[in-house]
């Protein structure tokens, strides 16, 4: 499976900030109010659009920032348009979402790839959208860091 970029994201309350460095890396909810996805989510979640759709539906900056706060008013919002891409991703059936995300800078060096199973995209994608409806549930502004 590709890693793409090999970049994590990592989706937290704001509050959370200073316990980071602390958390190890693995996938899923790894302490209270701190969700990572692994690497190759970040860019696939760039190829199919949604930081896109996130920033003109939002007004923020994520993909462009790497690092966005999501007020609480907005994550029910984000959460939906999450959801959405959840669903259409789950829609593809047993496909693998794929993209050349680079090329490192030699001859023979092989293109940096992105690759997952759309069924582990979906899950991705659907556990960023439950992280998020939580988050607005309890009030609490959540981060967003790629």
């Amino acid at each position: 499976m590709g890693q793409g970029t090999g970049r994590w994201t990592c989706c937290y309350w704001s509050e959370r900030y200073e316990s980071l460095g602390s958390l190890t890396r693995q996938v899923g909810l790894v302490s209270s109010g701190v969700l990572m996805l692994p690497p190759p989510f970040e860019d696939l979640a760039l190829r199919e659009g949604l930081w896109n759709t996130l920033n003109e539906e939002l007004g923020t900056l994520i993909q462009v920032a790497e690092e966005e706060e999501l007020s609480v008013d907005r994550l029910v919002v984000a959460a939906s348009i999450v959801s959405q891409y959840a669903g259409s991703v789950a829609a593809a059936g047993s496909c693998r979402f794929r993209s050349v995300v680079g090329q490192l800078l030699s001859p023979d060096a092989e293109p940096l790839i992105a690759e997952l199973p759309a069924d582990e995209f979906a899950g991705h994608l659907q556990a960023l959208a439950a992280f998020l409806v939580d988050a607005a549930g309890q009030r609490k502004p959540v981060t967003i860091s790629l």
